[in-house]
């Protein structure tokens, strides 16, 4: 009855909160303006709607878990900070190599209280890490992953939507092999963006903005470095399938042209369906439902059911 109650107190917040972060962007001036080239919408959105997700989660997470947990306390140092530096996006605009230096100090504060990983695995492959190794690799998949759901933020519901599922497939398999704690976060977290969900379905009122899904972006970093029976299961990358193929597909592409690997553009993986007569309705479900497909497989991978 208490796990349910949590879920319920955090969905119910984010939803009564979110109509608050929109109000409170309006008058920062928080505002995503449509300019016909990235940014498609049709009207000036608030882009303020991490603080729905961001002031729902964390009081859950005080309040139904143990802050002391590594899951948590990564949680708790790492969005902090990545939450701070969101807002400040949203509200004044920062540039990508100060972005990208608050994404380096929020892995390099946050991978100490998880743990860097002593080894990973894949199936029944371990490959041991020495302790730089180790730290060199978590910081890699806070930063792909900051940016990878970043990235994915362009379209009404994608962010949310892919997250939702990943999140999901996080907190089954958690609770599968027994780290009740950390289910218990990605569950919470999962209903954090869920009371969002219903303001930035197409057409988006809220938009989440750097806060809501650099810190998604985060979170799914700390999940996937929490180790699953001991050890770091590389499996999980597919639980994040599409940030991840979003991100090398668009850097890649951007390095290859001979571009700044950092300068936005419209060459992300909803802007090609797009571009081949889709509309961003459509796009949308795709790539939602790749995500699916992908976390399914990882779910496969990593439960031995039957």
């Amino acid at each position: 009855m208490k796990i349910l109650f949590s879920f319920f107190f955090t969905f119910l917040l984010s939803l009564l909160l979110a109509p608050k972060a929109r109000r409170a962007g309006l008058v920062l001036g928080a505002l995503d303006i449509p300019d016909g080239g990235r940014h498609l919408h049709k009207r000036p959105t608030v882009r303020l709607g991490g603080a729905s997700i961001f002031l729902s989660f964390f009081p859950a997470l005080l309040l139904f878990c143990h802050p002391t947990h590594r899951t948590a306390s990564a949680l708790l140092i790492g969005g902090g900070i990545i939450f701070f530096c969101g807002v400040l996006d949203d509200v004044r605009g920062l540039s990508a190599v100060t972005k990208l230096l608050f994404q380096i100090a929020a892995a390099v504060l946050a991978l100490p209280a998880l743990g860097a990983p002593t080894e990973i695995s894949f199936l029944s492959f371990t490959l041991p890490l020495p302790a730089a190794a180790g730290y060199a690799y978590g910081a890699y998949r806070f930063i792909l992953y900051m940016n990878g759901v970043n990235f994915t933020d362009g379209i009404d519901g994608l962010c949310a939507g892919s997250t939702l599922v990943g999140l999901f497939a996080f907190g089954i398999t958690f609770f599968f092999y027994g780290e009740s704690e950390a289910g218990m976060l990605a569950f919470l977290l999962f209903f954090a963006l869920l009371g969002f969900l219903p303001y930035n379905l197409s057409p988006a009122s809220l938009f989440m903005g750097d806060s809501g899904a650099q810190l998604l972006g985060l979170a799914m970093a700390v999940f996937a470095m929490t180790p699953i029976g001991g050890t770091v299961r590389t499996e999980t990358a597919f639980f994040i399938a599409l940030p991840a193929l979003d991100t090398f597909v668009s850097v890649g592409r951007r390095i290859l042209q001979g571009k700044s690997p950092f300068r936005a553009d419209r060459g992300h993986l909803h802007h090609l369906l797009m571009r081949a007569g889709l509309s961003p309705k459509e796009a949308c479900k795709i790539l939602v439902f790749f995500s699916m497909g992908a976390a399914a497989i990882g779910l496969l991978l990593l439960l031995p059911i039957g």
